[in-house]
């Protein structure tokens, strides 16, 4: 089944694209707002993180440039801005961003996170799942590490880790309704892992499945989840004979 892998990547990083930027500089940063009480690099990090929340990468990159021409050695800044390099596409400024971060503070948990997302995304599992690994090792609280590591497991197929992270993640976080969506995207795989089983083992791949089609079956357990119909699990009884 491995056209899954695609759409699990589309689906459960949830990651945003842009349009190509290269670098800025002080000349390109807004005009630090007056009255402003705080650190100038704060405030462009925020705004760099306002613009990331929208998939604005772009103006994320200028905002986080901007942080690190006020800040140059504030870790979190190259995190972020690696992270916006990634989804413009500039591999080597953002894996240069990424590196210099964990420099600066090796424990950067963030750092390991955005630098895990841009090694999945070039496909590296291998890589990616050392660096939310990392993440979990040096805190075992870490959601986000535990729900991306089982990302990673679902694109290499192993969905047995996959759920098994996700599941640790929603035991300590069981408010956080993002491990629940991935945990149900797992088990769509697995259904569709199922289905394709039947019909190899029916030795028709156009046979018709006993409740109707996958589509059908999950409107069908809606309706039962809402309505207490047993319709569709009725359908899949078998007789004795």
């Amino acid at each position: 089944m491995r056209r899954l892998y695609p759409w699990l990547i589309v689906c459960l990083l949830l990651l945003g694209a842009g349009g190509l930027s290269a670098q800025t500089n002080t000349g390109d940063c807004p005009p630090l707002p007056l009255g402003l009480t705080g650190d100038a690099y704060t405030y462009y990090v925020g705004v760099g993180d306002a613009y990331a929340s929208r998939n604005q990468s772009t103006l994320a990159l200028t905002a986080y440039t901007c942080a690190i021409d006020a800040q140059p050695d504030y870790a979190p800044a190259y995190a972020r801005r690696g992270l916006a390099q990634t989804v413009l596409g500039d591999a080597d400024a953002a894996i240069a961003d990424f590196n210099r971060a964990l420099d600066l503070d090796e424990t950067l948990l963030e750092g390991y996170i955005n630098r895990g997302i841009f090694y999945t995304r070039a496909g590296n599992t291998a890589l990616a799942i050392g660096d939310f690994t990392l993440v979990v090792s040096l805190d075992p609280q870490n959601t986000l590490g535990l729900q991306n590591r089982a990302m990673v497991h679902a694109i290499e197929g192993n969905f047995d880790l996959a759920l098994a992270d996700l599941d640790q993640a929603i035991n300590l976080a069981p408010d956080d309704p993002a491990p629940y969506a991935a945990r149900a995207a797992i088990y769509s795989a697995l259904a569709l892992q199922d289905y394709q089983r039947f019909l190899d083992a029916s030795g028709n791949q156009r046979a018709s499945l006993p409740a109707g089609t996958p589509g059908e079956v999950l409107s069908a357990v809606d309706n039962s989840l809402r309505s207490g119909s047993v319709d569709v699990w009725i359908a899949l009884l078998r007789a004795g004979q």
